[in-house]
Order: structure tokens, then C-alpha cells, then sequence
């Protein structure tokens, strides 16, 4: 190529504004992943975590859970998680899915 025809494309590129937006996104998901949590966001997931970590650790002890609970454990685990929890319940959880369902 010559480099006539490489500042072409370069022009080109710039003037139609795809850098401008490749830039652009670039920085959203650099200030998305630096982004710190917001008061409601952290409260929310001591909550989750406060509450999973009860309900777990009651079945786990009476020694049985039931369908419902064990679905509401593993959609409240998936929020947890997508609050950026840190895995900490990973091994109660763990813990939690060894137990028997009880069917009533």
C-alpha cells in the first residue's frame, strides 16, 4: 500500500467517527469495571448475603431443604453474585446442594 492510500483510510476512519466510538466504549467499560459500588448496591448484597447464608445453614442443619427453597437459594445466589459478591458462600453453598429435597 501507499502511503497516499494509507492516510486515505486513516482520514476516512477517523472522519466517520468509528474511532470516536471504539474510544468511546472503550472508556464506558474501563469506568464500568473500575466503578465503585453504591451505598443501595453494597446494602443490598450484605442483605442477600445475611439472608442466603441463614436460610442455608438452617436446612443444612435440620438436614433437608425443600424444591422451593432450593430454588429460591440458587436465584438468590445468581443475584448475589451478580452484585460482584465475592464468593464467600461458595462452600456453604456447596455445602447447602449436598442435602436431600424433602417432596411433600
Amino acid at each position: 500500500m501507499t502511503s497516499e492510500l494509507l492516510i486515505t483510510l486513516a482520514c476516512a476512519i477517523v472522519g466517520s467517527g468509528a474511532l470516536q466510538a471504539v474510544v468511546a466504549e472503550w472508556i464506558r467499560r474501563s469506568q464500568e469495571k473500575n466503578a465503585k459500588p453504591t451505598a443501595m448496591e453494597t446494602a443490598v448484597k450484605l442483605l442477600l448475603q445475611d439472608r442466603l447464608t441463614f436460610l442455608m445453614t438452617r436446612d443444612i442443619q435440620a438436614g433437608e431443604t425443600t424444591a422451593r427453597m432450593r430454588s429460591f437459594i440458587s436465584k438468590g445466589l445468581g443475584a448475589y453474585k451478580g452484585l460482584q459478591g465475592n464468593g464467600d458462600m461458595e462452600q456453604l453453598y456447596k455445602d447447602y446442594q449436598k442435602i436431600p429435597v424433602k417432596y411433600a
